[in-house]
Parts: C-alpha cells; sequence; structure tokens
C-alpha cells in the first residue's frame, strides 16, 4: 500500500474525501483521542468514524465495537 492508506505506528490515513477505507482495529488509548467527526454521507462504508489523535494523526474506526462505542460518550465531536 502507499502513503495515501497508512501512517506510522499503524495508524490509518483518511483522505481529503473524510472517508474511511481501512480500518483500525485494535482499542486505543482514550487519552490519545482528541475529538472524533463522522465520515462524509457520500462515502461507499457506513459506521465509520474518524478519531482526531493527539500529534495531528487521524484513524479510522468502525461505530460498531463495543470500544468506541463506549469511549464517544466521553469524547466531543470534532469542531
Amino acid at each position: 500500500m502507499d502513503a495515501n492508506h497508512f501512517c506510522a505506528s499503524l495508524l490509518v490515513h483518511v483522505p481529503a474525501s473524510n472517508c474511511c477505507f481501512t480500518l483500525m482495529e485494535r482499542k486505543m488509548s482514550l487519552q490519545r483521542i482528541q475529538c472524533y467527526k463522522n465520515t462524509s454521507s457520500t462515502c461507499s462504508y457506513k459506521n465509520r468514524l474518524i478519531l482526531k489523535l493527539n500529534g495531528g494523526r487521524e484513524a479510522c474506526v468502525s461505530q460498531t465495537k463495543s470500544w468506541v462505542q463506549a469511549y464517544l460518550k466521553r469524547i466531543n465531536p470534532c469542531q
């Protein structure tokens, strides 16, 4: 895969279109997450979120994961 699909440390790069094609499956620390945003309604894959992480990185995750649902109660949407 090329640089448009992966960043260092197994974090998935989010294209400018705000769609997620590859998901981060592993649970991450809540302290690493600044906020979240929904993917664009035009994306072919649904039920995915973009997490904005400390250090400016982003990761795509499935909204159906139990750890993601629990984290959503404790973090705010991105502005």
